[in-house]
């Protein structure tokens, strides 16, 4: 990355070297340099490549192709969406891309993989949030009331995480109305859920909802 173009990164980098000459592009070098990329993007065989890398069952070939393609303005989510399909176990950014780039009715689909991928409950002892689960947290949020089914497996999943997932997808809801049985499944976990902070957040949203959250004390 050229920090000298962008002037958010520049500035600082301006002050902190303002008594030394300035090393950086002049605009007639970014306007060719500019004028040479689009060239570079319009050549034929781009096509031929991204359509390699799309095969290809290197993840980082394939992220670049993905990356390709989306820059020519090609829509990548079905391609995202088949990698996934055949593997729901991909990297992280494979599903972020997905989760980003679907509209409602691929969010739809994207969501069938993930309950693939979460019915089996793969045990998890990380302390960090699962990023593919974030990354359908964040499609989640972008269509409020959709994935009750996957909501409602991970709050009767075994592995805490993904426990925590079904906390967070509910909450994704928004003002959207509840399916009947969620109060139910949230209170359980709210009462006996073995992580804390499981606990501690499922009483919240139970109260933000109106519901009983935390268990009264003589």
């Amino acid at each position: 990355v050229d920090w000298n173009i962008y002037p958010q990164f520049r500035e600082p980098l301006v002050e902190a070297v303002a008594d030394r000459p300035l090393v950086g592009w002049s605009d007639e070098e970014r306007t060719r340099t500019a004028t040479l990329a689009r060239w570079v993007l319009q050549q034929p065989g781009w096509r031929r490549v991204i359509e390699e890398g799309f095969q290809s069952s290197d993840g980082y070939v394939f992220f670049l192709a993905e990356r390709s393609a989306a820059r020519l303005g090609d829509d990548v989510f079905p391609v995202l969406l088949d990698r996934l399909r055949r593997d729901p176990n991909e990297d992280e950014i494979t599903w972020e891309d997905a989760a980003r780039s679907a509209d409602e009715a691929g969010v739809d689909e994207l969501l069938e993989v993930a309950m693939t991928r979460l019915s089996a409950h793969v045990p998890y002892d990380g302390w960090r949030f699962p990023p593919w689960l974030s990354a359908v947290v964040d499609a989640l949020e972008r269509f409020p009331g959709k994935g009750w089914l996957l909501i409602q497996e991970a709050l009767t999943s075994p592995v805490m995480m993904e426990r925590r997932f079904g906390i967070r997808g509910l909450e994704s809801f928004g003002d959207k109305p509840w399916p009947s049985d969620a109060a139910t499944l949230l209170s359980a976990l709210g009462h006996t859920d073995t992580d804390e902070h499981n606990r501690e957040s499922a009483a919240e949203l139970l109260e933000s909802h109106g519901y009983p959250g935390r268990v009264s004390t003589p």
